[in-house]
């Protein structure tokens, strides 16, 4: 097992770099007009197109847009290093600051999801096991294939239809209205970011 450990270690800078550079190959391949999207804040609606066309020569000259791929390639991963992810045109901030800020929902909601799948998972494959090749072993292989081969936002667009729209089981955002004015409230306080636990640290059990 920690054999294992090791090599999967040792083959992540690996994979980090095909997949960093996958990507960094197809982003080449917008425009790079297009691409100056991405390194400009939002821009005034009233701007001039000669305006407009001189902050995009003044950003790619800034950037180095036009230069070779590999150096290029080379400043984009120091920036990652550093921390400089670039600015994120529809969330009008930078895009670091926006994934931490955003991550400890993602984080919660994963969590949620992943202990009863984990729990089911194990659950029905010990009961396959069991009774292999009987009628319970062929319903959890034809569930697990379906689930495999279901697109993921279809199933999320149909469980949001039944828990939401169908029975109001849950909210359609991460929390409801009454939990929203009480983490606006003046006696709330954010530990975490992580509703539940912020939740247990501000004794408020009713937040849901």
């Amino acid at each position: 097992m920690l054999k294992y450990i090791v090599r999967r270690l040792l083959v992540l800078p690996v994979v980090l770099f095909v997949v960093t550079l996958v990507l960094f190959v197809l982003f080449l391949q917008i425009p790079v007009e297009q691409r100056v999207a991405v390194y400009l804040p939002s821009v005034r609606s009233n701007i001039s197109e000669a305006d407009y066309q001189k902050l995009v020569e003044k950003t790619i000259e800034r950037y180095g847009l036009d230069r070779p791929f590999s150096v290029q390639y080379v400043e984009w991963v120091t920036n990652l290093v550093r921390g400089d992810w670039g600015y994120s045109p529809s969330w009008r901030e930078p895009v670091l600051e926006g994934l931490l800020r955003r991550a400890p929902a993602t984080l919660e909601l994963t969590l949620f999801a992943l202990v009863p799948a984990m729990l089911l998972a194990v659950g029905l494959g010990r009961l396959a096991a069991r009774r292999r090749g009987a009628v319970p072993d062929s319903l959890v292989r034809s569930a697990a294939f379906l689930g495999l081969a279901f697109p993921p936002f279809i199933l999320a667009l149909m469980l949001m239809n039944v828990a939401y729209a169908r029975t109001g089981w849950f909210p359609p955002e991460r929390m409801s209205l009454a939990t929203s004015l009480i983490l606006r409230g003046d006696g709330w306080h954010t530990y975490t970011g992580l509703l539940t636990v912020d939740a247990l640290l501000n004794r408020q059990l009713n937040v849901s």
